[in-house]
C-alpha cells in the first residue's frame, strides 16, 4: 500500500473510533434530552446500549477464554463498524426528520454508506477479518433501523439543532485523530474475570490454523506485513476494537 492510499485509509478509520464517537453519541443524547423526546432517548438508550455490551461481550470472551469462531477468523465484532454504523445513520435521520420520508431515508442510507466505507477501511489496513466488520456492519445498521422503525421518525420543531450540529460538529473536529483506549480496557476486563496473565490472541487461540498459514505464505494473515506500512506508520497498525 503506497504512503497516501496508508494516510486516506487512516484517515477514515478515525471517524469510527470511540474517541471520536462516544462523545458524540453523547451529545447526541443530550439532543433528544432537551427536545424532550423521551420515546426516541428511551429506545436509544436501549439499543445503543444493547450492542456496545454485545461488542464487549464478544471480544472479551474472546480475550480471556479464546471463544471465537475459528472457521470464519472471528475474534469479536468490530467496535469501529458497530458504532458507525449506528450513529452515523440515526443521527442523520434525526436532523433531516422534518424534511419527509423521501429525505430521511437517503439520510439513512449515506450514513449507512459511510459507515460501510469506515469498516472497509478496517479491513484494508488489517485490524479486523471480513467476518468480523461484516457482523459489526449488520449489528449497527440493525440497530439504527430498529431506532428510526421506533422512534426516530418522531417529528419535532427542533429549537436546539443550531446549537447540536455546532457542537457536534467541533467534536467530530477536535476528536479525529484521538485513540481511544477501549481494546486496552476491555483486554484488562478479559484478564481480570478469566483469571489469565496474559490475553488470547488468534496464534494462541488457534494455533493449527496458523502453523498451516505459516506453511502456505500465500494464504492471507490478519497482519499488516512491514511492507504496507509507510516508514513511520508502524504505530497505526496496533489500533483494533
Amino acid at each position: 500500500m503506497n504512503p497516501t492510499s496508508y494516510i486516506l485509509y487512516s484517515t477514515l478509520t478515525d471517524f469510527g473510533d470511540s474517541a471520536l464517537l462516544m462523545p458524540v453519541a453523547g451529545l447526541f443524547t443530550l439532543w433528544m434530552v432537551f427536545e424532550r423526546a423521551w420515546r426516541a432517548l428511551g429506545w436509544w438508550l436501549v439499543l445503543f446500549g444493547g450492542g456496545a455490551t454485545l461488542v464487549g461481550l464478544t471480544k472479551v470472551a474472546f480475550l480471556g477464554w479464546g471463544v471465537g469462531i475459528e472457521a470464519i477468523d472471528f475474534t469479536g465484532f468490530s467496535g469501529h463498524t458497530m458504532f458507525s454504523s449506528t450513529i452515523y445513520p440515526a443521527l442523520l435521520v434525526w436532523m433531516s426528520q422534518r424534511r419527509g420520508i423521501k429525505v430521511q431515508a437517503v439520510a439513512w442510507l449515506l450514513g449507512v454508506l459511510f459507515a460501510l466505507a469506515i469498516g472497509v477501511s478496517r479491513v484494508v489496513l488489517h485490524l479486523h477479518s471480513q467476518s468480523e466488520v461484516l457482523g459489526g456492519f449488520m449489528l449497527g445498521t440493525s440497530i439504527s433501523l430498529a431506532w428510526v422503525w421506533t422512534s426516530g421518525r418522531d417529528l419535532r420543531a427542533h429549537p436546539y439543532q443550531f446549537v447540536a450540529l455546532l457542537a457536534i460538529a467541533l467534536v467530530m473536529g477536535s476528536a479525529h485523530g484521538h485513540h481511544a483506549r477501549t481494546q486496552n480496557m476491555i483486554t484488562r476486563v478479559a484478564l481480570a474475570l478469566s483469571g489469565r496473565t496474559v490475553p488470547y490472541t488468534r496464534n494462541s487461540a488457534w494455533p493449527d490454523r496458523y502453523q498451516k498459514r505459516n506453511a502456505n505464505p500465500t494464504q492471507q494473515v490478519l497482519l499488516t506485513p512491514p511492507a504496507a506500512v509507510p516508514q513511520g506508520m508502524t504505530g497505526l497498525v496496533a489500533r483494533h476494537a
